[in-house]
């Protein structure tokens, strides 16, 4: 029988299942009571600090430091009580523990004197101790979900349900469909092996053959998106549609040189050519757009990527010359089921307002505006773009 996505059924037979808790061999029944606790989760471990030293991780469970005990805690205010133990205690070795997949690990740390800040250096979330609500609070979020963004809210639920309970099957079992559903394939792959093992570990009936077969159709999809993104640096891009019709092929045309437009730095980041590039003959402005700018970082979100680029201009006013920029954003789809590989480029354009008196400081306001820039769908939209990578 195929086991359903997300179902209430499956909530009514878990809430009165064993639901092993964030430390082996407990069940979270045991000690759940009607009073929230809550638990400190490590969500960044910085760069060259105390913690990183010591061998902190991300998802890391703070259960004591120096023998004062933070795990499960009734203090809505943890994280500033941990925050202001820490700052209390002079320089010295610590032993710390944590809560890393079910198991206490000890961790020797080195605290520095009080005027290095931060001591510690980890970024911390509070959060409540109660796999059962995380788990219900993702199926309700998926239930009532309309776009990307409320899915990966779901998932973020679900998530921290496996966080607090590494060992419940089920959890990775929604997980898998979730991200599935989110196009984040190698994601849904690993979660279903994960709850073929434990259920196969725990004996619980399940699917087999179906489980396997998710696992192997993620993986294939998969592969197909990493050759496609592949062929993007690789090929040449031909345009087969225009929305509207009546736009040329040169709004769009520096993608059409592909492994030009393209490339793969040495940790596997894709980046497009700033499309000045492909001007023949490029002026003072545009060389200067160039030389800061050479390249734009593609951000993917599984089968989806945007590209955000920025260009300096030069204005004219009658008694001076001043500088504006220009914002650009390229939001493209990849389809994996065609059999040639197909992508679909929707371009949005914005002039943003403000008047500088020097390149330098148009082109520093312009990068920390780049981001958070808002593009209208309708308002700033320019063309649509279907191509296909010959």
């Amino acid at each position: 029988m195929k086991k359903p996505f997300l179902s209430l059924s499956i909530i009514v037979l878990i809430l009165a299942s064993y639901i092993p808790s964030a430390l082996h061999g407990q069940n979270i029944n045991d000690h759940f009571s009607v009073a929230k606790s809550y638990v400190i989760l490590i969500v960044n471990v910085l760069p060259n600090s105390a913690a990183k030293k010591a061998g902190f991780a991300v998802n890391d469970i703070i259960y004591s430091f120096n023998g004062k005990v933070f795990y499960d805690n009734a203090s809505p205010t943890l994280a500033k009580d941990f925050y202001d133990y820490i700052i209390s205690l002079p320089p010295g070795m610590y032993t710390a523990e944590v809560v890393r997949q079910a198991k206490k690990v000890n961790i020797a740390v080195s605290l520095p004197g009080s005027s290095v800040s931060p001591r510690l250096g980890v970024n911390m979330y509070i959060l409540e101790n109660d796999p059962k609500e995380h788990f219900s609070q993702g199926v309700m979020k998926f239930m009532e979900s309309s776009t990307r963004n409320d899915l990966k809210e779901a998932s973020g639920f679900f998530e921290r349900a496996k966080i607090l309970s590494p060992e419940w099957a089920d959890v990775y079992y929604n997980l898998g469909l979730l991200y599935e559903k989110l196009d984040y394939y190698d994601k849904a792959a690993s979660n279903f092996q994960s709850y073929l093992d434990l259920s196969t570990k725990t004996g619980s009936p399940i699917d087999t053959e179906q489980i396997k077969k998710l696992i192997e159709d993620n993986e294939k999809k998969q592969e197909r998106l990493n050759y496609i993104k592949s062929m993007m640096v690789k090929r040449k891009w031909k345009m087969i549609k225009t929305i509207p019709e009546q736009k040329t092929v040169a709004v769009c045309s520096f993608y059409m040189k592909g492994s030009e437009s393209f490339m793969l730095d040495d940790s596997g980041n894709m980046w497009m050519a700033n499309y000045f590039k492909m001007i023949l003959d490029p002026n003072n402005m545009i060389r200067e757009n160039i030389k800061r700018h050479p390249w734009f970082k593609v951000k993917f979100d599984g089968r989806y990527f945007e590209v955000r680029t920025l260009h300096t201009y030069i204005g004219m006013k009658a008694d001076r010359n001043y500088f504006f920029n220009g914002f650009t954003m390229y939001k493209g789809e990849l389809d994996i089921s065609s059999s040639k590989p197909v992508i679909r480029v929707r371009q949005y354009t914005i002039n943003f307002p403000g008047e500088y008196n020097d390149w330098d400081t148009a082109d520093r306001e312009g990068i920390k505006k780049l981001e958070s820039v808002s593009f209208d769908d309708i308002k700033h939209f320019k063309c649509e773009g279907v191509w296909e990578l010959q």
